[in-house]
């Protein structure tokens, strides 16, 4: 095949234009390859943050179960010491409540006491008041 004046023109346009549809091909793959690893690496540290998450998750869900355990260990001793405190108030309560009966009984007796001795000198200051009035009238009897 021979080809003459414009027709190597012609040629070597078309062959300009492959090779620049070849660099631009090499350029897009290029480009791809770029972009296929960009998305690895992202892929990558995607796992490895998933991962990471993960491990805090356990490790949190892990300080979370010990610390359920540790409330209700303390809530197992919050009543115990609950049951303690009522156990020791129902065994006080005969003690404490024949404690305030005689202190009711004491104080009863006391104001029994001071009413009576009360009375006693009110009872002898007005006997002498009496006996007194009595003088007084002998005497004015007397005159």
């Amino acid at each position: 095949l021979v080809v003459t004046g414009s027709g190597v023109g012609m040629i070597e346009d078309e062959i300009k234009q492959e090779v620049a549809r070849c660099e631009a091909c090499d350029k897009e793959r290029e480009r791809m390859m770029d972009m296929t690893g960009e998305m690895k690496q992202a892929v990558a540290a995607f796992d490895e943050n998933v991962y990471r998450s993960t491990l805090a998750l356990d490790d949190m869900c892990a300080d979370m179960l010990s610390l359920e355990g540790q409330i209700k260990v303390q809530l197992g001793l919050l009543d115990q010491f609950e049951e303690s405190a009522l156990e020791q108030r129902r065994q006080r309560e005969p003690a404490e409540s024949a404690w305030r009966e005689s202190v009711t009984a004491a104080v009863r007796d006391a104001h029994r006491e001071f009413e009576a001795e009360f009375v006693l000198k009110k009872s002898q200051d007005l006997w002498a008041a009496e006996a007194e009035l009595d003088l007084e009238l002998s005497a004015l009897a007397q005159t």
